[in-house]
Formats: structure tokens, C-alpha cells, sequence
């Protein structure tokens, strides 16, 4: 059989390839899909400056905005003394990932499976997970953050509560945080409900029963005109877009020893992170366009120094990217025990 389809390293269309491979890894990505993107095209420097205008009257204590009027209140026949605008930037270096197989010729011959194929499409949604897990840390590393009880992680053994998301909001709203979605009106369905503007919630899917039980919860059936801002979005509670993915891990074990009907590893309740988000509160580089992910094939057949009797070959991606928080204020973690069901 034509193990690669008549595609090989020096055939390949590389631009047709990518956009296969992330049709592949788009179901996997959730936080990935949001915050402010910035490609970086090839032969460009490794440095990635994500740069925003300061508002007047900023507080880089609070984030918030302090104006004293009389500053610039103007006096007859005397000209104001000018101000100059100012940058907030932040830079960061990408980092190389990449997912790599190894074939045989004895498979390329013999193997009545497409395994290049299945190799590619597997390294793609390998991609998407290593992407996924790239931003995920980063987000969550962030320093605002608040407990559903108590005031350590030790002490966790509650599930996510209405007043810890209120909580959340109050503090991005006092830092004058943008909504990330706006408002939609209730559509001419019977049931369909009003939703408001919100902030997206990023969790793991072992909270689904919590966030569905708390009051006001939306489920996204029932949104009317709006639609769902993410394919894994649940809902919604007053101020909130609610997406969950099996891939944003607890840290488990790591809450109280009093379980109170939690979830738990070995003795100790295992604590979810959901994190807040504002329109601009982190940046990365997405796995988007021409640029984005390098996929290869060589096969077995293809001689060279290092595969002189042409015994093997190689299937892979890889890709540069960084993630990071933009601004601290604009994130917030409540950090939080499940349910047990």
C-alpha cells in the first residue's frame, strides 16, 4: 500500500496540513480560544510585547481609577501645564513544543492501518492539549485570588458559591474590568431568558452539578437570542458565562481533611480553580494561521546520513508560543471543593 498517500516532506502542503491539524485540536481548546492573540509570523523575533494606553487617573495599587478634578480644572488666560500618555507593556519570550512518532518501514510496508495519518491527527490533539495546559497555567498562576471558605487552600471543603462569584466581580468591576461577552435580549421561544453582559468562568467539569444548583443559573437551551460564547459552555449565572473542560485539573488532595461531602484523593478534598476572566486579562500566541505549527513527514524510505538503509521514519508538529497575564487586576481564582455525587 502508499503508506503516506504520496505525501512526503518535500510534497507536503503545508498550509492545507495546518489547518487540518487544528481542525484537530480545536475541540480541545477552551482557554485558548479567548484572550488577546498575537501571531508571530516567521523570520519576526522571539520577543512577544503586548502593549496597552493607560487610563487617566490610573491606580497601579488597585488597578482602579482615581481622578482628582481640580488637577485639571483650567484657570482664565493661563495655559495647562500638558500631559503625557502612558504605556502599560508587558513582553515575554516563546518557548518550542513539539510531538514527535517514530515508524518503521517494516510498519510503512506492511501495516494494513494509516498510521502516518492517525499520527498526525494524534499529535494535533496533542498539540491542542499541551496549548490548553500552556494558557491554563498561566491564568491560573494569577495573584488575585479567594476561597469558597476559609483563607488557605488547606482549609477548602465547600463547592462554588454565588457570593465567592460575586465576590470575583466586584473586585474586576472595581478595577474597571470589561465584560468579555455582551448583553443578548430573550428570544420569541417560549422559556427563553434575558442575558446579561458577563465575565467567562473557566472550570472543570466536575463542578457541572455545583454551578447548575446555584440561584439564578441559565442553562444555555434556554438563552433565547444569545448564543453559547464556547461549545462547552453550561450556562450561565447573573455576571457570568460558565465554560467546563475535563482539562483543567484539580489540585488533588490538597483541601481539608474534613470532607463535607467533597470530592477527595487518599484523605483530603481535591480543590478546583475557577478563574474569572476580563476582555484583555491575559495574551499568547494562538495556533492559528500559516505560521502557526510546523508538521512534518519523512518516511522510511527517505534516505539520509542517519537513516542510510532506510529502516525508519518520523511523523510530527511543532510550534512556538508563550502565554501571559496581561494584567493582574483583570483575573481573579476562586479556588474551591465539588460535590461528591
Amino acid at each position: 500500500m502508499q503508506y503516506y498517500n504520496d505525501a512526503n516532506a518535500s510534497t507536503l502542503n503545508q498550509y492545507n496540513v495546518v489547518q487540518e491539524l487544528i481542525e484537530h485540536a480545536e475541540p480541545i481548546l477552551a482557554v485558548s480560544k479567548f484572550g488577546k492573540t498575537r501571531p508571530q509570523p516567521q523570520n519576526k523575533t522571539d520577543t512577544i510585547l503586548f502593549s496597552r494606553v493607560l487610563p487617566i487617573g490610573y491606580d497601579s495599587t488597585t488597578g482602579g481609577i482615581n481622578v482628582t478634578p481640580t488637577s485639571y480644572q483650567l484657570s482664565e488666560g493661563v495655559n495647562p501645564a500638558p500631559i503625557t500618555i502612558s504605556y502599560q507593556d508587558v513582553t515575554g519570550t516563546m518557548a518550542k513544543y513539539g510531538v514527535y512518532y517514530k515508524t518503521t518501514e517494516k510498519t510503512e510496508l506492511m501495516n494494513e492501518r494509516n498510521i502516518p495519518e492517525d499520527m498526525r491527527a494524534t499529535a494535533a490533539e496533542g498539540v491542542g492539549s499541551i496549548k490548553e495546559m500552556i494558557v491554563w497555567n498561566q491564568i491560573k498562576g494569577g495573584t488575585g485570588v479567594g476561597y469558597t471558605n476559609g483563607s488557605t487552600r488547606a482549609g477548602i471543603n465547600s463547592p462554588i458559591s454565588l457570593n465567592a462569584l460575586e465576590s470575583a466581580k466586584a473586585a474586576l468591576n472595581a478595577a474597571h474590568a470589561s465584560n468579555v461577552v455582551n448583553a443578548s435580549k430573550a428570544g420569541v421561544e417560549y422559556g427563553s431568558q434575558a442575558v446579561g453582559r458577563a465575565f467567562l468562568c473557566y472550570d472543570h467539569t466536575d463542578c457541572e452539578h455545583d454551578y447548575r444548583a446555584l440561584p439564578g443559573f441559565k442553562d444555555v437551551i434556554d438563552y433565547g437570542s444569545a448564543t453559547p460564547y464556547h461549545p462547552m459552555e453550561i450556562g450561565s449565572v447573573p455576571g457570568f458565562r460558565i465554560i467546563l473542560t475535563p482539562m483543567l485539573k484539580p489540585w488533588l488532595g490538597a483541601g481539608s481533611a474534613t470532607l463535607n461531602g467533597m470530592r477527595y484523593t487518599t484523605a483530603n478534598a481535591d480543590v478546583y480553580a475557577a478563574v474569572i476572566v476580563a476582555d484583555g486579562a491575559y495574551g499568547h500566541v494562538p495556533l492559528k494561521g500559516r505560521d502557526a505549527m510546523t508538521p512534518f513527514v519523512i518516511p522510511a524510505s527517505e534516505r539520509n546520513h542517519m537513516n542510510f538503509a532506510a529502516q525508519f521514519g518520523y511523523v510530527g508538529v511543532d510550534f512556538y508560543t508563550l502565554c501571559m497575564r496581561l494584567n493582574e487586576f483583570w483575573l481573579r481564582r476562586i479556588e474551591h471543593a465539588a460535590t461528591s455525587l
